[in-house]
């Protein structure tokens, strides 16, 4: 993993270099997840969730509030390659 961006130095910071003050790494690849280690606690970690789980439907991090913040147009309405009726929209009634 390499940062990017306009605080990153060229060429990046490769977090896969930090350690732990036990030895360990701070940042690993656990198949699809991120987990971070604490710096202070030597037996606690936590997974770093990644935009694209916040965004997917299914997903145990999926958030409509997310959804609809990352892929909503400029014109209010939510791209037509997704799920277009959501929790937060108005519920169709019968007339």
């Amino acid at each position: 993993m390499v940062t990017s961006g306009p605080a990153a130095p060229d060429g990046g910071r490769h977090l896969d270099a930090l350690r732990t003050p036990w030895g360990l790494r701070r940042f690993e690849w656990r198949g699809d997840k991120v987990v971070q280690r604490s710096m202070s606690e030597e037996n606690k970690e936590w997974e770093i969730v990644q935009t694209i789980d916040t965004v997917t439907p299914g997903n145990v991090h999926f958030s409509e509030k997310s959804f609809r913040a990352k892929l909503m147009n400029k014109d209010g309405v939510v791209s037509s390659h997704v799920r277009t009726t959501t929790p937060l929209s108005p519920t169709p009634t019968a007339a």
